[in-house]
């Protein structure tokens, strides 16, 4: 356990079918479980509030957590961040998560605002020589040529990723099997 306590971290998830009622529940378990040997307390949210909700500009926020094994719901401090893992799909969850995100980042510190872009990422997190032997190897798309070559360099299998893109949406596994032009 750390020394000090840092705070409450929330998950902003969108609702989908299931129990809890929200996407990408192992990742935010794994959150969870490791939440204590960080000082966090962390919990997800789904980002249905309304500007009259007491829950806007109040101090308690509808939630879920795992503790002991299970999934908890019930009702946590507005989070000191937020980790916004929404991948919105219609205009009413972005309008939400819009809203929710506007009244609880008056008090918040909004942990992922969105990325540059992969490639820039990966541009500036290769100046780091520490971080070097961790990332993976990553070429920029330029056609067909370039595509033969990464191939070739690679084995003929390679993971192609958008460079705006996330949570996994576009990507593209590439193997070469049997004769290649």
């Amino acid at each position: 356990m750390p020394s000090e306590y840092v705070g409450t971290l929330g998950v902003m998830v969108c609702r989908r079918t299931g129990s809890p009622p929200f996407a990408e529940r192992e990742y935010v378990r794994e959150l969870c479980l490791a939440s204590s040997k960080l000082g966090l307390s962390v919990y997800a949210f789904i980002p249905e509030l309304k500007p009259s909700d007491p829950d806007a500009t109040g101090g308690k926020v509808t939630g879920y957590t795992y503790r002991q094994g299970r999934w908890e719901t019930g009702r946590f401090p507005v989070p000191d961040m937020i980790y916004d893992r929404c991948l919105l799909r219609n205009a009413k969850e972005k309008t939400a998560a819009g809203m929710a995100l506007q009244s609880l980042g008056r008090r918040a510190f909004l942990w992922s605002r969105g990325l540059p872009g992969k490639a820039r990422v990966y541009s500036l997190l290769k100046r780091e020589a520490s971080l070097l032997p961790h990332l993976p190897h990553t070429l920029a798309y330029t056609g067909r040529e370039c595509l033969k070559r990464a191939l070739s360099r690679f084995g003929g299998e390679l993971f192609m990723k958008p460079s705006g893109g996330s949570h996994g949406s576009h990507t593209l596994y590439v193997r070469v099997s049997g004769e290649t032009a």
